[in-house]
Order: C-alpha cells, then sequence, then structure tokens
C-alpha cells in the first residue's frame, strides 16, 4: 500500500472483524456467506467516490496476505472475486478516464498558457542559404577534421 487512509484502516478492521478462524480441516481463515456479503457491501459503498481505489488496494494485499502468509488460499480467492466483480472493474475503469480527461486539460492548458507566454511560431526553421546563420551557431562541416592522406 501508499499512503495509509482512513479508508485503508477501516476496511482492514472490518476484514478482521469478518473472518474467523478455521476448524479441523479447513484452512486457518475463512470467510463465512454472511461476512462476504457484508464485504461486498462495503465495497460498493465506495463505488463512484476515488476511495474505491484504496477500498480494493486494501482488500487485495489482506488477500494476498490470506494465501501467503496464513496459508488460506480459498479466503483470498473469495475476497479477489468481490473486487474482481463487473461493477467494480467498470468503477475503477471510470476513476481511470476521470483521470485522463484531468491530465489531458491540465496539459493542454499548460501548452496554451506556454504559447502566450513564448508568443512565438512553434516550428523550428533552418536558416536558407541567403540568410545569415544565428550568432553563435557553426556552418555545417565546421567541426570536420582534416583527412589524412
Amino acid at each position: 500500500m501508499t499512503e495509509e487512509t482512513d479508508v485503508h484502516r477501516s476496511v482492514q478492521e472490518a476484514l478482521a472483524s469478518l473472518v474467523v478462524d478455521g476448524e479441523e480441516g479447513q484452512e486457518p481463515a475463512v470467510f463465512p456467506a454472511e461476512s462476504l456479503q457484508k464485504i461486498e457491501g462495503i465495497v460498493d459503498a465506495f463505488i463512484g467516490s476515488t476511495e474505491l481505489i484504496d477500498c480494493v488496494e486494501t482488500i487485495l494485499v489482506v488477500a494476498h496476505l490470506l494465501e501467503v502468509e496464513k496459508e488460506s488460499p480459498r479466503a483470498a480467492k473469495k475476497l479477489v472475486a468481490i473486487v474482481d466483480r463487473d461493477k467494480v472493474i467498470d468503477a475503477m475503469k471510470a476513476l481511470n478516464n476521470a483521470k485522463d480527461d484531468d491530465r489531458r486539460e491540465g496539459v493542454a492548458k499548460t501548452a496554451e498558457q506556454f504559447s502566450k507566454f513564448s508568443a512565438s511560431d512553434q516550428q523550428k526553421k533552418a536558416p536558407s542559404d541567403a540568410e545569415d546563420a544565428p550568432k553563435g551557431s557553426l556552418k555545417i562541416g565546421a567541426l570536420d577534421f582534416p583527412k589524412r592522406m
């Protein structure tokens, strides 16, 4: 996770309160059906908000920890299935598209401000043969070294 936010903490606490110890013959960590429904509700509550990213990130980190450290791959897969639903994926795509639009607008504004600042033609032009070379420039071939014979 990046910077821990209130969303990260609240989702972690909710997951910790909903997971139960597995009985003999089960994985060490188990999510009962009611717990999975509550987790879906938690995720669904963040749909349409930018905090959905933090929520999904936290659930995926917890799923990874469950699988790797607690040796509970079934519980981990159930968590991943919750964030892998079409409704969540579509909401994440919408957030990404909104960020792309904001970035695009920012770049366009910056380019416009730069063109106002420079107030000049943005296309580079080479001087023609009739024009004098700009001050400080070198002529082509000025750095050629004489060839030995």
